[in-house]
């Protein structure tokens, strides 16, 4: 019986302990995967950040090319558990966004 709920405690502190591994890692609730003039990929704890203050780091990003950003991805790469990866595109100002 104690194996059974020791088994139990480490399955239920796994999320905890790799939500908390990213913010270590990156030493604040998102990362910059991959950024240039064409665009930007962010990362981030949903329980540290959203897509709104995300959506305000790519356009500071996209501001530096005097573009705007336009998100074209969001979705969780692959097993890092609640971790979202939202793409940003930086066009210029007055393209309108894809329709959904």
């Amino acid at each position: 019986m104690k194996m059974t709920s020791n088994r139990v405690l480490m399955l239920a502190m796994i999320p905890t302990l790799s939500l908390g591994g990213c913010v270590a890692l990156w030493g604040k609730s998102y990362n910059v995967d991959k950024s240039d003039q064409s665009g930007i990929v962010l990362q981030y704890d949903h329980a540290l950040a959203n897509t709104t203050e995300m959506t305000a780091i790519a356009n500071e990003h996209c501001k530096k090319y005097n573009k705007l950003a336009q998100q074209t991805d969001s979705g969780m790469p692959g097993l890092m558990v609640g971790i979202i990866q939202e793409t940003y595109k930086c066009v210029p100002a007055g393209v309108n966004p894809p329709a959904k």
